[in-house]
């Protein structure tokens, strides 16, 4: 199961599987990038894979709990826990997804023809400009220029638990992305 996969879909405000999320996994990620950007850095046939990789573990790095950690620092009224989320860790995503999305291009372009990348682009083109809108609003927040933001204010239910509390394996995109009906 791609646990990555969903947590990348993930909408920061909604949460719908932030309660998969586990403490450490943000340095996971990070650990991640960096031992395989080491991989990429050797120059050899699969250095093109390696640097995907890379570049998705380093968002993944921020990206994994940062629902999480905005609906706690709203819910607790931190407005400057909220100003540091949106300037920094809101601000810096974007350029990290596109990062992504350009290494994720160059595989696809070695190993495709162009049909289907279309479904890429608007995957996560929409997941960029959702990033900057949930960047946008909790800054604006932040200052004072919004009353609330009513995804922040609800608690989400568990989407899904496995045996014994295990991590969702929810890989479809309509699924976690767009919230559509589950079945």
């Amino acid at each position: 199961h791609n646990y990555g996969k969903y947590i990348l879909y993930n909408d920061p405000f909604i949460g719908l599987v932030d309660n998969s999320v586990h403490e450490g996994d943000a340095e996971k990620y990070a650990a991640f990038a960096a031992n395989l950007q080491a991989e990429a850095d050797k120059g050899t046939p699969f250095t093109r894979l390696y640097a995907m990789q890379a570049a998705l573990c380093r968002a993944l790095a921020i990206k994994c709990d940062l629902g999480v950690r905005t609906r706690a620092a709203y819910q607790a009224g931190d407005q400057q826990a909220c100003l540091r989320l949106a300037e920094e860790d809101f601000a810096v995503l974007p350029g990290l997804l596109r990062t992504y999305h350009t290494a994720f291009r160059t595989v696809w372009d070695y190993d495709n023809k162009p049909f289907g990348w279309e479904v890429q682009d608007a995957r996560l083109g929409g997941l960029i400009l959702r990033v900057e809108e949930c960047g946008r609003r909790l800054l604006a927040w932040s200052k004072g220029e919004l009353d609330s933001i009513p995804e922040l204010e609800e608690t989400p239910l568990p989407y899904w638990y496995g045996k014994d509390g295990a991590r969702i394996e929810e890989q479809a995109h309509s699924r976690v992305a767009f919230l559509v009906k589950p079945w």
